[in-house]
């Protein structure tokens, strides 16, 4: 059977609403279980903020030096801004939030962004918490920072189970007189390989082989065929009737989609999707990863990534994509702008994330506990 993450069977910690982040650290069940009713003492946090001096798409250069830096100790809940002509953070409001610390229960905690309107994404910066090895686990629906480029994990999926031949390659229709693929001439079809309708073309041109497409698309394209599909929606035109490539087709009287499709050729693999084009050539990419073969993919502006994001903001090996016991995890390859996770719910401010930084915008925050001690 296959195992898909847009399920989890894993155990909540309701009583202080612990989140994710702790297990993507890789704790063990038994400091978990000890994290379960613990009595916080903290009094008081201690904020480090540096603000990159340039406002370039929400970017904070972690080479750079030219910088602002300020400090400042709270002992209870406080909302942050930046101020619009020196760029340095205060507590009085002007325009967006930045931040929001809350305490609650004596425990510090960061809030993710509340509303589009008013607030900034926060994100964490992925070195500031992963492991040497293996780096920081990563879950369905996540959202990863790379330079500018945001890319969302749609879908996580292992199977362990041996490939079926016969139900996964049934031959659908072997008719000498059906209509044939453009590309290989050949009529027959299968369940993995069916004829679909991609494009305006019609008559004898108008089907092709769902593989025959991808293989097209790799040729065409200069991508590596047998660790990934890429779908680059709108860039992807017929050559022919010089319509865009459909992502939604009409096969056997159903609407199926080419991701959805394409993903049943591989066992084990991961669909992720840019959420937004990139700025020069505008292109959607959506990528279809082969976990079958490989444990680790590179992420960056260079030739040799199997991920490649061709945006200056993206170094040129960025980051990479590990498989570790049938985890996926990121870890960041000290990147100019940094590798980011998106908060989606709220973060306790735990000793075990002492020096954590946040990301938010140009500005760069790392929390110290003064008084960091619970007891259960």
């Amino acid at each position: 059977m296959g195992n898909c993450c847009k399920q989890t069977g894993e155990k909540n910690f309701s009583s202080i609403q612990l989140n994710d982040l702790l297990q993507r650290k890789s704790l063990l069940l038994e400091q978990l279980q000890q994290l379960q009713n613990p009595v916080y003492n903290q009094t008081s946090l201690q904020i480090k903020m540096v603000t990159w001096i340039k406002d370039s798409h929400d970017l904070f250069d972690y080479e750079n030096t030219n910088r602002i830096a300020q400090s400042l100790t709270i002992n209870s809940s406080i909302k942050l801004y930046r101020d619009k002509t020196s760029g340095k953070i205060q507590s009085v409001q002007q325009g967006k939030t930045l931040i929001r610390i809350e305490n609650r229960q004596n425990c510090f905690w960061i809030e993710p962004r509340q509303t589009k309107n008013d607030d900034h994404n926060v994100w964490l910066v992925i070195k500031s918490i992963q492991y040497k090895d293996n780096g920081v686990k990563l879950q369905y629906n996540d959202v990863i920072r790379v330079g500018k480029v945001e890319i969302k994990l749609k879908e996580l999926h292992f199977d362990i189970g041996e490939k079926k031949l016969d139900e996964r390659e049934t031959i659908l229709s072997q008719s000498i007189d059906e209509q044939r693929c453009r590309i290989c001439l050949l009529g027959s079809e299968s369940i993995d390989d069916p004829k679909i309708e991609p494009c305006n073309c019609s008559g004898t041109m108008a089907l092709i082989h769902l593989k025959c497409l991808q293989h097209w698309i790799i040729t065409k394209y200069n991508m590596e065929s047998s660790n990934a599909i890429v779908f680059l929606w709108d860039l992807m035109k017929c050559e022919l009737c010089r319509s865009n490539f459909k992502r939604k087709l009409q096969l056997n009287g159903q609407t199926v989609d080419l991701v959805e499709l394409s993903k049943r050729q591989f066992q084990s693999y991961a669909i992720l999707e840019m959420k937004k084009p990139l700025m020069k050539s505008k292109e959607r990419l959506t990528y279809i990863l082969n976990l079958e073969k490989l444990e680790q993919f590179k992420i960056g502006r260079a030739n040799d990534n199997h991920i490649r994001l061709c945006d200056i903001s993206v170094s040129r090996f960025h980051c990479k994509l590990i498989l570790h016991n049938q985890e996926f995890y990121i870890q960041d390859n000290n990147s100019k702008f940094g590798t980011l996770l998106k908060l989606k719910q709220s973060m306790p401010l735990l000793k075990e994330f002492q020096n954590v930084q946040i990301q938010v915008g140009r500005t760069l925050f790392e929390f110290e506990n003064v008084s960091n001690s619970y007891s259960k």
